[in-house]
């Protein structure tokens, strides 16, 4: 059976609360966090840190879905719940669900049948980014998907062609590794700050090494040992010690490790 109907859930310890309606097909009052815990992405993340809302109410219920999405409107414009600390909802308007096909004919109000007109005349006439022509290492594409499928390469290759100078290259691949290169030196550039790294060393505290365990054969081996002999470890000195190896084992005992360190 098919009832709309609107609800309130909250953490009283915590003082959150949410109001919203649910109207999709086959809903019932029943489904409320049986079946059903919202699409709220706030209040997701308040079960994952709090646990489930110990405050869970069917507040009215309806024959039609425009009627409860009307309500659901009015009671959050009336209590001001976006403008509010205590609520978790973001929105308190109709417009979101004109995607999905619901809000059509009379069903929408003045200022959305308005908002559609003008949006209707702005994009008129227009052509999509992805059907304009395109030039790629002196071949012309007739759009953007043709050049995708003719040369089968990521959309994200594509627009860092059409983005950034690649005279210098004659491939596709020159193309990819001058990407990769871009890369390498953005990556150089970026430092973490103290709370990420902090963030990084509490997550991996205490997990266990996904190599532990791990089989290493004769063949793996002999290529370690061959990529490493006749290779001549750099030597550094100790600044508290002044003792001297390969760099390393050194930093493993001595610098900010050695036991000399004042």
């Amino acid at each position: 059976m098919h009832v709309p109907y609107t609800y309130l859930i909250g953490w009283s310890h915590y003082k959150k609360f949410y109001y919203g309606v649910r109207f999709s097909k086959d809903c019932h009052p029943s489904d409320l966090f049986v079946k059903y815990f919202t699409s709220s992405k706030s209040v997701s993340c308040m079960i994952k840190e709090h646990g489930m809302p110990d405050i869970i109410q069917i507040r009215k219920t309806f024959s039609k879905e425009k009627d409860a999405r009307n309500w659901e409107h009015k009671v959050l414009t009336k209590i001001k719940a976006v403008e509010r600390n205590d609520f978790l909802n973001r929105t308190d308007n109709l417009f979101p669900f004109c995607k999905s096909n619901i809000l059509k004919g009379d069903d929408r109000t003045y200022n959305q049948k308005k908002a559609t007109e003008k949006h209707s005349t702005v994009m008129r006439g227009r052509i999509s980014k992805k059907r304009k022509p395109i030039i790629i290492l002196g071949k012309q594409y007739e759009s953007i998907n043709h050049a995708l499928k003719e040369l089968s390469i990521s959309t994200g290759l594509i627009y860092y062609i059409i983005n950034n100078d690649v005279s210098t290259c004659n491939t596709i691949d020159e193309i990819k590794k001058l990407v990769w290169v871009h890369r390498s030196e953005k990556l150089k550039r970026y430092k973490p700050s103290a709370e990420s790294c902090e963030k990084i060393s509490k997550s991996l505290k205490g997990r266990q090494s996904p190599r532990k365990g791990a089989i290493v054969t004769d063949a793996t081996k002999q290529k370690l040992s061959d990529s490493l002999t006749g290779k001549k470890p750099q030597i550094v000195v100790c600044p508290h010690c002044n003792k001297n190896g390969g760099i390393n084992t050194m930093f493993r005992w001595h610098f900010d490790n050695c036991k000399h360190k004042k």
